[in-house]
């Protein structure tokens, strides 16, 4: 099996004649994902990062902070990043909660991760 590598495809000859197309750049599925997430009705900010899990494999999580007064649901969510995607990429877990960023508006991933996922 041969790998070519361009930009973040990857396109994997498997040997039969049959070429398959497989995304790879975790930061451009994080770029992509929070695109297509912030222009989602009800949602006022949104955060995906790559997580690391203990097989090594990094999993993309996303935070998602609603508008005032609006109910999201994260399956749907999920739902529409896999759709939508170019890679047919979703994150593994959405979770609705404020995003805690810096007065200059960097966002606090570990106090996101300690306060969003207990």
């Amino acid at each position: 099996m041969e790998a070519v590598n361009q930009r973040e495809l990857n396109y994997i000859d498997t040997g039969e004649g049959i070429g398959v197309l497989e995304c790879t750049d975790v930061h451009h599925h994080v770029r992509e994902l929070e695109k297509i997430i912030s222009r989602m009705e009800g949602v006022s900010d949104v955060v995906v990062i790559s997580v690391e899990q203990p097989s090594g494999e990094p999993v993309l999580k996303a935070f998602v902070e609603p508008e005032e007064d609006t109910d999201l649901n994260a399956q749907s969510i999920i739902n529409q990043c896999a759709q939508k995607s170019d890679c047919r990429r979703a994150p593994v877990s959405v979770t609705v909660c404020k995003i805690p960023r810096t007065p200059s508006g960097k966002v606090q991933r570990q106090m996101l991760l300690d306060q969003c996922e207990s």
